[in-house]
């Protein structure tokens, strides 16, 4: 499919992740990159250190 010429495409960056506003902006396209999974990676690696720590999964089943 072609593109038109006047589409815009964002990439989310920390003060530009509200896809409402990019929306009334008229933007078609908004990517996150990796961001979402530099998070899950620095979740994981938290937990995994916890666990290690506490030698107790406790943790895992806590909301």
């Amino acid at each position: 499919m072609r593109r038109k010429h006047n589409e815009q495409d964002v990439l989310s960056l920390p003060g530009l992740t509200n896809c409402n506003k990019l929306k009334e902006l008229d933007v078609q396209r908004f990517s996150f990159g990796n961001a979402l999974f530099d998070k899950v990676i620095v979740y994981l690696e938290k937990s995994a250190a916890q666990l290690i720590e506490e030698m107790d999964t406790s943790h895992l089943y806590a909301n």
